[in-house]
């Protein structure tokens, strides 16, 4: 029911309805999960930290905690952080696109632009769930390989970048 309203768009309903799942089950990783997801959509970041963290003690292989918890570090710009989450994430499912996408980007605002420009190739490689996430996949792929001088792959980058325009807002 939590989720439902917080698909819905209906937070401090979902908030409200995860918090009492919590309270009568209080070892289940999924409501300490979209409770750190719904307080990060808030913008609670310390409250979003907390249940991330408090999901994955729940469940140590629970990956989408991990995920979360990258999101959180990545909105705070901790990057160092974010990166080493993503790693973890990785470790426990090296098949998610999403996973690289975001471990590409810690790197990229770390500057470094050759592991950057590996984990932005690999999720190209595989679905990511929106054309937005295939678009900034291949423009930060581009930025990372211009950095390293292989220009003639960022041209290609760029031009792979095309066929996600669909990403763009009107």
């Amino acid at each position: 029911f939590a989720q439902r309203q917080f698909s819905a768009g209906n937070s401090e309903e979902a908030l409200d309805l995860v918090t009492r799942s919590i309270q009568a089950r209080p070892d289940f990783w999924q409501s300490h999960q979209l409770r750190a997801l719904i307080y990060l959509t808030m913008l609670d970041f310390p409250r979003a930290e907390r249940d991330a963290k408090e999901a994955i003690q729940c469940n140590l292989k629970a990956h989408p905690a991990y995920n979360t918890l990258g999101q959180i570090y990545l909105a705070q710009n901790r990057f160092t952080e974010a990166e080493s989450i993503y790693d973890q994430a990785l470790d426990l499912d090296p098949n998610l696109a999403l996973y690289y996408y975001h471990l590409g980007l810690a790197q990229y605002r770390q500057e470094k632009y050759d592991a950057a420009a590996d984990a932005l190739a690999s999720a190209t490689q595989a679905t990511l769930p929106l054309p937005e996430y295939d678009l900034q996949a291949y423009y930060y792929l581009s930025r990372s390989l211009e950095a390293t001088g292989d220009n003639d792959l960022a041209a290609q980058a760029n031009e792979q970048m095309a066929r996600f325009a669909d990403g763009l807002y009107p």
